[in-house]
């Protein structure tokens, strides 16, 4: 059972019965962090544990039960992106939330995102120094106007997008096209040693 719930900030409001449009106010030098509202997923499991809570989490890989739920829930925004004919719609990653949990309770309890015992599932580590500068060197590049975006490139990510979700239909079709796009955008790049 997958359980969505919004997690919101309190807003602001003016006076009741107020139909203008309410006036600019100044702003401190400091302002006090912005609040958003977030979603908390909650993916319970409907089995029952034959051990306690504790050794069930310990004997757990809780990263692979955090990606699994991932899956999990991008197999659903998959769905609704289709269902919805909506292309906003994109799959998340585990680096996105701002925290995981992997964790042990009774039905409603788990549902409300509560639990009996939980272990917080730290996020993955990218790959090193390297890993983290090179996308921030591209970006500046691209923003600066020194390095340009390939349709390719795009293409790309999107049947990489297909091969995690295990759609390997779509896949192939969109590594065909992302091959036929880099043939076309590279030929004039063939003299390029980088």
């Amino acid at each position: 059972m997958l359980v969505l719930q919004t997690i919101t900030a309190p807003v602001r409001r003016g006076p009741l019965g107020r139909r203008r449009r309410p006036r600019p106010e100044p702003a401190p030098p400091e302002p006090p962090p912005a609040t958003a509202p977030a979603t908390r997923i909650t993916l319970v499991g409907a089995r029952a544990l034959e051990e306690p809570a504790d050794r069930w989490l310990a004997a757990r890989d809780l990263a692979a039960e955090a990606d699994g739920a991932v899956a999990v829930l991008n197999r659903l925004l998959h769905a609704h992106r289709l269902a919805a004919a909506d292309p906003s719609v994109r799959p998340l990653s585990r680096a996105q939330a701002t925290a995981v949990r992997v964790g042990c309770g009774a039905g409603e309890q788990v549902a409300d995102g509560r639990w009996t015992q939980a272990l917080e599932v730290p996020p993955p580590v990218p790959g090193g120094r390297a890993a983290v500068l090179q996308p921030a060197e591209r970006l500046a590049a691209l923003l600066g106007g020194r390095d340009v975006a390939l349709a390719c490139e795009d293409l790309t990510l999107r049947a990489r997008e297909d091969a995690d979700a295990g759609r390997w239909q779509a896949c192939a079709f969109q590594l065909r096209v992302a091959l036929e796009a880099a043939l076309a955008e590279l030929e004039p790049w063939v003299g390029q040693a980088d």
